[in-house]
């Protein structure tokens, strides 16, 4: 049942619990009053213990590395610091520029992990600290034991394929299918890992036939797959990230990061929707990116999508700066004539100064007198531009329209 404010009130332990977490994530205005609560117990006989696990959560939280420390050293004493403990406590070294200080800590633990979480950890921080290979042979030696979680494996890979060990990642491999802990995610993780091996000793055609394994299997754990998804793409097999990675939108819908890996894979491999949805979601995440919000305009003008949307865009990118940017005139004029207002289109088409355009946006100055003058049914106009657009330049809905228009074209006399 819920516990009442009666009930926190009445117990010391609940009461500590309430006070460290308003003096971690509370409002500011009581942050230092329930800090003082807690700090206050540290040397209490009863509920020291309990205030120095406490301190440890709520410096962290505060970035307060010598109360962190404070209580550390006290859990050393009594024996019940945990490797996760120090790793915390050399993340926040790192954090303050303090890197000599936490290699030499690094160096000097040697306590085993008590859960796969400080397994992979240990070996993230070492190898920021540079050193890779006692990470290597922290995750040799217990990557095995704790291997039923995936994230092990992927801090194992990576580690792996940084130093270029790719006899030791397919040795790992091995291990995974070997384990107790194999799963149909594990099993899929195991085949990428040879596969990374084989790009780098430049065997594409076993690297081939091995992707074609990891597709097959199911990645429950999204993290896997946003991994292999991104390996991919970095291995330059970009269609088949897609086909890992689109699958874990609903894990990643709010991520940047996820929608631009889309978008770069996506515009690498020629996967039209996926691009489009990228730079929708990216639009939608940030509306003031310049970048995102141009991409995202241009991707809606291409495939015909949302001609008011579309004008409201770029007019706005037109004006967001000061000095004029010839592709977001460019990108407007079409934009009005999608909405039928040939008469600005073509007055803003007429302030481009066509003979000092620069090579790459010419395609799309000719494509967009091309689709003016067609859909203003001046036929002629349209055929003299048609003739000037490199097609394969454009876009892919740009280019199907294109197509299709000219097609059409040739029928009216």
């Amino acid at each position: 049942s819920k516990l009442s404010s009666e009930d926190i009130r009445s117990d010391p332990e609940l009461k500590l619990y309430r006070a460290a977490s308003l003096a971690a994530w509370g409002p500011p205005e009581t942050a230092l009053d329930n800090l003082e609560m807690i700090r206050s117990k540290l040397e209490d006989k009863d509920f020291g213990p309990l205030a120095h696990i406490l301190n440890i959560q709520v410096s962290q939280a505060r970035s307060e590395v010598e109360h962190y420390k404070q209580s550390l050293d006290f859990l050393i004493r009594v024996g019940k610091d945990t490797l996760m403990h120090h790793l915390n406590y050399w993340g926040m070294l790192i954090q303050e520029g303090r890197k000599p200080e936490a290699l030499q800590q690094l160096q000097r633990y040697n306590s085993p992990p008590r859960n796969a979480i400080e397994v992979a950890y240990f070996g993230e921080v070492a190898s920021s600290l540079g050193e890779k290979d006692l990470a290597l042979q922290f995750l040799s030696t217990y990557a095995p034991q704790y291997g039923y979680h995936e994230t092990v494996w992927h801090v194992y890979a990576q580690l792996l394929t940084g130093m270029e060990k790719w006899s030791e990642l397919r040795r790992a491999a091995l291990i995974i299918r070997n384990s107790r802990y194999v799963t149909d995610a594990l099993t899929g993780f195991s085949k990428f890992m040879e596969a990374r091996a084989a790009v780098g000793e430049s065997r594409r055609l076993a690297a081939e036939q091995l992707i074609g394994q990891v597709l097959q299997h199911k990645y429950a754990f999204a993290p896997t797959g946003y991994f292999i998804g991104q390996e991919l793409g970095n291995m330059g097999f970009p269609a088949e990230a897609l086909s890992i990675l689109t699958p874990l939108e609903s894990s990643y819908k709010d991520s940047t990061e996820y929608w631009e890996t889309i978008f770069t894979l996506a515009s690498s491999s020629g996967n039209w929707e996926p691009l489009f949805n990228a730079a929708e979601n990216l639009y939608r995440m940030d509306p003031d990116n310049w970048a995102y919000t141009n991409n995202y305009a241009a991707l809606l003008l291409s495939e015909r999508r949302k001609p008011e949307t579309a004008v409201s865009l770029t007019y706005e990118l037109m004006n967001r700066n000061k000095n004029v940017n010839i592709a977001s005139v460019i990108n407007h004029a079409l934009a009005l004539a999608l909405n039928r207002r040939f008469v600005e289109a073509v007055e803003y088409m007429k302030k481009i100064p066509s003979e000092t355009l620069s090579a790459e946006l010419v395609p799309g100055y000719n494509m967009a007198w091309f689709e003016i003058a067609y859909r203003k049914k001046d036929f002629d106009t349209a055929r003299e531009y048609a003739l000037k657009v490199d097609v394969d330049k454009l876009l892919p809905g740009d280019k199907l329209f294109y197509l299709e228009t000219w097609d059409t074209l040739n029928t009216i006399q």
